[in-house]
């Protein structure tokens, strides 16, 4: 799948699961739960708008744990949306256990492709997963 539609996909399966319509309203801070599964914890970061000139909606979406009283992501990706284009890109990785970041973007904003394909990757395989483990996408909970 070439990452053109790729991105667009991975925005379909992200208002399959309820978490962005497709006019690009974003959930609340919430999550969804699966019998036996993690948690999938939605957490809005608006004081991220100002990284990109573009109108992208910034949120992310991870699995937590508890290890020593800390939560720990496992993982964490951070998500920009543009319903315009009905797109998502990954902006961010990061792992608690062992720890991992990767940033899609370098210092000067310049995406890096590589990384950038491979986290969008991630994200697809990941979502359908969630809709395979049948997350109920219409129990979003407050968290």
């Amino acid at each position: 799948m070439g990452q053109s539609s790729l991105v667009s996909a991975n925005y379909q399966l992200l208002v399959e699961l309820n978490i962005i319509s497709k006019e690009g309203a974003l959930r609340e801070y919430s999550k969804l739960t699966s019998s036996g599964f993690m948690d999938l914890v939605l957490e809005p970061l608006p004081f991220m708008s100002s990284i990109t000139e573009k109108d992208a909606i910034f949120f992310s979406l991870a699995h937590y744990f508890i290890q020593n009283g800390d939560m720990c992501q496992d993982p964490e990706l951070v998500l920009m949306a543009y319903p315009e284009k009905q797109e998502v890109h990954a902006y961010s990785f990061q792992q608690a256990i062992p720890p991992v970041f990767h940033e899609a973007l370098d210092e000067n904003g310049r995406e890096r492709k590589l990384l950038g394909n491979q986290l969008n990757s991630f994200l697809n395989t990941w979502l359908t997963t969630g809709i395979q483990q049948q997350f109920d996408c219409t129990q979003w909970q407050a968290a």
